[in-house]
């Protein structure tokens, strides 16, 4: 029987799988609360924030989830059936 997680960003039904704990303070920067993101909300997460704006702005689940470029992402991912749709792709310099 397989176990199944709410994301907390898109709030799919995730496979244990595709979950995994998102450190609303990026751990390098000490954060230890974590919430559990599917891996396509966790991969976008990183795509478009830097490790200073999820420290300093984005640290927490409500600042995420009222950020504009977020709410497209939620509106577009909530669409898919599938996980692990979107791979991490590197940010141009």
């Amino acid at each position: 029987m397989e176990t199944f997680y709410i994301c907390s960003l898109c709030g799919r039904k995730t496979p244990f799988a595709y979950i995994e704990k998102h450190h609303l303070i990026p751990k390098c920067k000490k954060g230890t609360d974590t919430v559990n993101f599917c891996v396509d909300c966790g991969n976008q997460v990183h795509l478009l924030f830097n490790i200073k704006e999820l420290e300093k702005t984005y640290n927490s689940l409500e600042t995420l989830k009222n950020d504009e470029k977020i709410k497209k992402w939620i509106g577009w991912i909530r669409k898919k059936e599938d996980f692990g749709v979107c791979a991490k792709i590197k940010k141009k310099k």
